[in-house]
């Protein structure tokens, strides 16, 4: 317990000392956090365009598998697809 004490006194201190070099790490952080949501949000977002807009032309097509027996997926998940 002491020594945690003593760990948290000193990376506070170490805090107060360097605060333009702590500030800069905390905003980058932040700045990269936030580029990393931006990136993220728009692959989904153009993925989600491309699909309906290979929908809409009709180069691909909803499938649903036959009632009568299973259909084998080759490992993938999601909707079954055809390419025109």
């Amino acid at each position: 317990m002491n020594r945690a004490r003593l760990m948290l006194r000193l990376a506070l201190r170490n805090l107060r000392r360097q605060a333009r070099r702590s500030l800069l790490t905390a905003a980058a952080m932040v700045i990269g956090g936030g580029l990393l949501i931006f990136s993220v949000s728009l692959g989904d977002g153009t993925h989600e365009d491309w699909i309906e807009s290979g929908v809409r032309t009709g180069q691909l097509t909803h499938r649903r598998p036959s009632r009568g027996g299973r259909r084998r997926r080759s490992g993938r998940r999601g909707p079954l697809l055809d390419s025109g």
